[in-house]
């Protein structure tokens, strides 16, 4: 599986998209979307956001 460093920056990640009102959908996609997970898996995020966002973002 990821390592525990790759875990925690996931989380974080995931909480700083939930509180951002540009982002309109987030999920995983590969073997962690598909629930297939693996000792070597990873993270691999499918992110949509506003169009107007796309220039303001330090994300994007």
């Amino acid at each position: 599986m990821a390592s525990k460093r790759a875990d925690e920056k996931f989380k974080k990640l995931l909480q700083e998209f939930k509180n951002d009102p540009n982002v309109l959908a987030f999920w995983l996609s590969g073997s962690r979307g598909k629930g297939l997970i693996t000792k070597h898996s990873d993270y691999d995020p499918v992110i949509i956001i506003k169009d107007k966002a796309k220039n303001n973002s330090g994300h994007a």
